[in-house]
């Protein structure tokens, strides 16, 4: 006998919405071309890189990148996202994230634009059907 179970939800697109939510200041993307305007620093990228799940359980790896020309505004908003992750339980637009984990806290990462700092972090969340 089998079950048809629902598809778990869209983590990213709930991630958006707590980010504009949470960090009014952040421009929200999920694809990142080179020449960004200044109008739209400091933004902010993210995407599910991996993760796996099961019956119950979704464990997606979300990458959170925040760019700015400024280092000291991406490191340090790269920080009060993960501090704010941390704080879960998070309701997202009705998506409930049991858990966050900071897989790999936030470094500098290459960007080909040597003008734009980047800052990336890895999440692992845990969520529910």
């Amino acid at each position: 006998m089998s079950y048809d179970l629902p598809p778990f939800p869209d983590v990213e697109s709930a991630m958006r919405l707590w980010l504009i939510a949470s960090f009014p200041e952040l421009t929200p993307a999920t694809v990142v071309g080179q020449g960004v305007p200044d109008n739209e620093f400091p933004f902010v990228r993210h995407g599910r890189v991996g993760g796996g799940s099961n019956r119950f359980l979704d464990r997606p790896l979300i990458d959170v990148d925040v760019f700015d020309r400024n280092r000291d505004v991406s490191n340090g908003l790269s920080r009060r996202i993960e501090a704010k992750m941390q704080g879960y339980p998070h309701r997202m637009s009705g998506v409930v994230i049991d858990s966050v984990s900071t897989v790999i806290a936030p470094f500098k990462a290459p960007w080909a634009d040597q003008t734009i700092y980047r800052y990336t972090t890895r999440y692992q969340f845990s969520v529910r059907r």
